[in-house]
Formats: C-alpha cells, structure tokens, sequence
C-alpha cells in the first residue's frame, strides 16, 4: 500500500515537472481584435427556433429592426418575413400552432414590467391569452 502511494505520488511529481525544452520555448502570442461599442451594438441577435408542421419555415426572434420583433424564415430560400412590427415592446416567438397558420409569441412591455402572452393569426390582432407582471 505505502509503495503504490510513493509510486503514484513520484508519478504526479514528474508529470508536472516541466521539461528543459519546453521552458526554452516561447509561447505564441495571438493578436485579438479589438472592437468598438458601436460595432458592438450592431449585433444582431436571433433567438427562438420553433419548424412549422412540414419543417419548411422557422420562427425565430430578431433584434435586426432595433428591438425585438418576430420573424418566419423560408428554410428553402433564407428569405425572411417579418410578423411583428413593433417599435416599443419586444415580442419573442414561442411556437406555431399545429395544423394552423397561427402563432405564439410573448411581449414584454419594458415601462410597466408586464408581460403578455399573445396567440394570434399571422398579421391580424392579436388575442390576449394571459397578462401578468414581472
């Protein structure tokens, strides 16, 4: 017992014992880009992620207008559309219905910290399923 523990802590001993040759080598420096605050906030962010019923488009949310709205993107050609066309609240995509042109998205209303489920026909008013505050 006692050999096996000396045996296993010479092992460690040695593994961490730099060789001569790595420390005569000099270590790569990488030269990181920099970027400014405005190309920073030029990003733009996708999130969601939900297929239709035959997989041919996806509804995603996309802060590309300026704030969060949200879009269908043909899986076939990229082309995007946009369902939402706010300039105030950010609305996030959650789903489709099946078997539906109908979706469900959420928005969020920053001023007043409520957030508001909405199930709703594409491009038509919005029905209200669930209100509530942050």
């Amino acid at each position: 017992m006692k050999k096996s523990i000396l045996f296993l802590m010479l092992l460690s001993i040695i593994a961490c014992k730099q060789s001569e040759s790595e420390k005569g080598e000099k270590q790569e420096t990488k030269n990181i880009e920099q970027y400014s605050i405005e190309q920073f906030y030029k990003n733009k962010k996708v999130y969601g992620g939900s297929f239709n019923n035959d997989e041919a488009k996806l509804l995603v949310s996309s802060n590309e207008t300026g704030i969060f709205n949200v879009f269908e993107i043909n899986i076939s050609d990229g082309k995007k559309k946009q369902l939402t066309f706010s300039e105030k609240e950010s609305y996030y995509a959650i789903d489709e219905v099946p078997n539906s042109n109908k979706i469900l998205s959420q928005l969020i209303k920053v001023e007043t910290k409520t957030i508001i489920f909405i199930y709703f026909l594409k491009m038509e008013i919005p029905l209200i399923l669930l209100r509530g505050r942050l």
